[in-house]
C-alpha cells in the first residue's frame, strides 16, 4: 500500500483569500498526482476552509471556495482510483462539524468521521458539534480509524480504535502551536498504543520549531516519512497488515505488541 500525504503551507492572514490560495495550492498538487501510483491520499484538517478563525467567513468559505474544493476531491478521487481523506468543516442540518470525508474511486463519500474531542476555539467561537462515536471504516482488508488533530493526545481515544484491530488511522490535523519534537514523539506513541500505522496531514508554519511535520509511522513507533516543516508532499508504501511483535517479556516467545497489551489491558482500575 502506498499513503501519499500533502502539507500545506498555513495560510497565516487568516481571510478568504488566504484560504482561497492555500486550497488552490492543495488542488493544484492533486492535479500532479497520477492515477495508479497512490492507494490513499491525506489531506490536512479544514482544508476546505484553512487559517480562518472567524466563525461567519469560516462557515461562508466552507460553503463556497471550500464546497468547489470538495467537489475537486471528489472528481480527483475517481480520477486516481484510490482514497482521499481530508478534514473539513461541514453543514449538517442545523449543526456544524469538525469532519473527516472519505471519498472513494467512484468520487463518492463512503465515510465520515465527526471529530470527538473539540478544543474551545471550535466548539465555542467556531460553533462547531463534538462527535460520539470512534468509528473504524471497513475498505477490502483494511481496517481504517480516525483521529483528528485534538483527537491524539487523548489515549483513551486510540485505545477504542486499538480494540477495534484497526491498521491505519488516518489524522487531519492543525497543531499549529504545538513543538516539531512533540509532534513526532505523539505519533510515534500513539502508534505503538494501537499497533497500527498512522498518516498525519498538517500544516508548514513560518517558525520551523512549531507545527509541520505531516509524517506516517509504522506499528513500532519508525517513522517512515516526515515532511518537516516545509509545504510538499511526503509518500511511505508499506503493508499494513504487518504488525509489531516482540517477546511478550524476557525469554518468552514472540507475539503482537498489541494483542499483548490488550490481554492484558484492566481498564476497570484505571478510571472509577
Amino acid at each position: 500500500m502506498k499513503v501519499v500525504v500533502i502539507q500545506p503551507a498555513y495560510p497565516c492572514i487568516g481571510t478568504l483569500d488566504g484560504a482561497e490560495f492555500s486550497i488552490s495550492w492543495m488542488q493544484g498538487k492533486l492535479n500532479q498526482l497520477q492515477s495508479g501510483e497512490q492507494d490513499i491520499v491525506l489531506l490536512p484538517e479544514i482544508a476546505n476552509a484553512p487559517g480562518i478563525t472567524d466563525r461567519a467567513n469560516l462557515q461562508h468559505c466552507a460553503d463556497h471556495q471550500g464546497a468547489e474544493f470538495l467537489r475537486h476531491i471528489a472528481s480527483s478521487a475517481k480520477r486516481l482510483n484510490c482514497l482521499i481523506a481530508t478534514g473539513a468543516v461541514v453543514r449538517d442540518g442545523e449543526q456544524w462539524f469538525n469532519r473527516t470525508v472519505v471519498y472513494d474511486a467512484s468520487g463518492e463519500v463512503v465515510f465520515s468521521y465527526d471529530k470527538i474531542h473539540l478544543p474551545t476555539t471550535e466548539s465555542r467561537d467556531l460553533g462547531l458539534t463534538a462527535g460520539t462515536t470512534s468509528p473504524v471504516f471497513e475498505y477490502q482488508s483494511l481496517r481504517i480509524g480516525f483521529a483528528t488533530c485534538f483527537d491524539l493526545y487523548f489515549p483513551e481515544h486510540l485505545v477504542a480504535l486499538a480494540k477495534q484491530q484497526v491498521d491505519l488511522i488516518l489524522c487531519p490535523s492543525y497543531q499549529r502551536s504545538e513543538s516539531a519534537e512533540r509532534i513526532q514523539l505523539i505519533a510515534q506513541m500513539r502508534a505503538l498504543d494501537t499497533g497500527s500505522y498512522i498518516a498525519r496531514s498538517s500544516y508548514a508554519m513560518p517558525t520551523p520549531d512549531h507545527g509541520g511535520h505531516s509524517l506516517i509511522t509504522a506499528p513500532d513507533g519508525t517513522v517512515l516519512a516526515d515532511a518537516g516543516n516545509t509545504a510538499g508532499i511526503i509518500t511511505a508504501e508499506f503493508d499494513p497488515h504487518q504488525k509489531f511483535t516482540k517477546p511478550a517479556s524476557y525469554g518468552q516467545p514472540v507475539v503482537e505488541h498489541r494483542a499483548l497489551i490488550e490481554s492484558h489491558r484492566r481498564p476497570d482500575t484505571y478510571r472509577k
